[in-house]
Formats: C-alpha cells, structure tokens, sequence
C-alpha cells in the first residue's frame, strides 16, 4: 500500500504568520501555483482514491492534484482537519504559546478556549487514518490535509512520538508512506518539496 500525505499549499493565513486551525483561508497565488506544481509532481502516480480536509485551503491543492487523475474517487473529511485552535484563530503563534505555557499543562493536554487539545486532534485524526486504510487497502491513497494532522499520522504509522517534534511540515510538501506485504513500512519522502525548487 502506498499512501501520499500532502500538506496544503500556502494559505493567506500562512502568508500572514496567523493560525487559521480549522478557521477558513484559501490559497494565495503563490499557494496556487504550489498547487499546480504538486499537479505535475504526482500526475504519474496511481492515485484510485483522494482524500481531503474539507477546508479551502486544502480542497483547492486536492483539486489541482486529481485535475490529473480523473478516475480518482475524491472524498473531503472534516476529521482530516487542522487542530481546531478556538480563540487564537486568526492570531499569531506566539499568543498561542504563551497561553499554553501558563496553563503550565503539557502540550497534548492544553485546550485552548472554544478548541481541542493536540490529543484530541490526533485520536480524531488516527482514527479517520486507519478507517482510510482499512478501505483502500488495493489502491495507492493521497490524503490532503494540514501540519498536525500529518505529523499525527506520521507517528501513529512509525510509533515515534518524537519524529518530526518541533518541525512544521513545508506548505506543499509530500511524505509518502509504504507497506509491504510483510508490514514492513518505510517512508520514501518526508516532508518533500523538491518539486517547488
């Protein structure tokens, strides 16, 4: 089984250095044309099923990727969506992380008024994950979705709670997941973005 996680390209909250969580931001032209080059970068994989976050930010790099795959079933999942940040939407990172440092909880346990803790976004994510797999098991899967819920899924598949710790996946990048006959898994890409250069 092949799965093809890609975050979405540059949103406008990206390019503003806000969290948009679960908030509604579209691509800029910039994020546009990542879009497209994410097209032509996985236009000869044998993509049979697309799943996506249902923001626009994600549905809009989707849709430029299985523009090349016609046949593709396209399915948008509101369980693939970025951690729902509450009243920081909107706001800048470091408000975000000062809150959470005085709450003096650890960072899977923080909730940020009117959101969900990074815990509750991964048993949400994880579970949306292995329901995929479990039905496409025969095709190759691409997943478009946010930071979090990538690296959420990226260490559910691996067991390492500490792979990519600290790091934000690149706008547009691409981690690809296989598994053999055997359960043997290995990671081809990770956080990719040769394709933009």
């Amino acid at each position: 089984m092949r799965v093809i996680l890609v975050r979405h390209a540059e949103s406008k909250d990206n390019r503003l250095g806000l969290l948009a969580g679960s908030k509604e931001s579209g691509l800029t032209q910039l994020g546009k044309d990542q879009a497209a080059r994410l097209g032509m970068r996985l236009k000869d994989e044998r993509i049979g099923i697309c799943y996506m976050s249902d923001l626009p930010r994600a549905k809009e790099t989707a849709e430029a990727i299985v523009a090349h795959h016609p046949a593709a079933e396209v399915h948008a999942d509101q369980r693939l969506r970025e951690q729902r940040l509450g009243i920081f939407e909107g706001r800048p990172w470091e408000e975000y992380q000062e809150t959470e440092r005085r709450s003096g909880l650890p960072k899977r346990d923080f909730v940020p008024p009117g959101g969900e803790s990074v815990g509750q976004m991964q048993e949400r994510v994880t579970t949306a994950f292995d329901g995929i797999v479990a039905a496409s098991a025969e095709n190759t899967v691409l997943i478009v979705t946010h930071n979090g819920p990538i690296k959420a899924m990226v260490r559910h598949v691996t067991g390492n709670s500490l792979l990519l710790k600290g790091e934000s996946l690149k706008n547009a990048s691409v981690t690809i997941i296989e598994t053999d006959e055997d359960g043997m898994i290995t990671m081809p890409a990770l956080s990719d973005t040769a394709h933009l250069a």
